[in-house]
């Protein structure tokens, strides 16, 4: 379509690399290279994120948050299900003759877990869910961008008041298709959960790259 011929058109020339540069193309000073529909430089991930690798991005963001929600879950389970069943097997207490309860004894077994468990626990329990929070904060920004086909660039051009071309195509379904990929059978939207695209995408970039 219109915006998306406008998005791979020559307008720009790179003075580091020497070459003409499509539209939404920024060169990485990091990288030392252009790169396609440039969003941002990850330095978690030590490269670039653009046209080619967004979509893997996004991959790895839902089953990074997938992850470290289910293992905060396990814990949290694990934990619980430890500490009741210490609880169950604990001994009765002693009792005097009196059917008062005794003192315990400093060798009784305690109905807890050991403290060191117990810690390593919270710690673990703490970091995954720090983590996954700030992923998914950053995986509901970058899905407001894509449905906007907006780049994180794009967005701090439009915060700073510098202008820049709307490539909106129109909907948020063709927005996201042209990050995610078109599906043409029912069962390919499932290819939107693993970083892989069809050869149909990767011809459309290396076109762009020799627009």
């Amino acid at each position: 379509g219109r915006n998306e011929r406008n998005e791979t058109m020559s307008s720009a020339f790179c003075g580091s690399c020497n070459i003409s540069i499509p539209k939404r193309a920024y060169h990485c000073e990091k990288c030392a290279r252009c790169i396609l529909r440039f969003d941002h430089h990850n330095i978690l991930l030590n490269n670039c994120i653009g046209r080619r690798n967004l979509k893997a991005l996004m991959c790895l963001l839902l089953w990074g948050i997938a992850f470290l929600a289910s293992s905060t879950v396990f814990l949290l389970f694990g934990l619980t299900l430890v500490i009741r069943d210490q609880a169950l097997l604990a001994p009765p207490l002693p009792t005097t003759t009196g059917g008062q309860s005794a003192a315990l004894s400093p060798t009784l077994p305690t109905t807890f877990p050991s403290w060191e468990w117990l810690a390593t626990s919270a710690i673990l329990i703490f970091f995954s869910v720090g983590f996954c929070t700030c992923l998914g904060f950053f995986a509901l920004y970058q899905v407001y961008l894509i449905s906007r086909n907006r780049t994180m660039r794009e967005q701090e051009m439009l915060a700073a008041g510098e202008g820049f071309e709307n490539f909106s195509l129109g909907s948020v379904k063709e927005n996201f298709i042209s990050v995610m990929g078109r599906p043409r059978r029912s069962y390919e939207w499932l290819l939107w959960l693993w970083p892989v695209h069809q050869r149909e995408f990767l011809d459309q970039c290396n076109r762009s790259l020799l627009a």
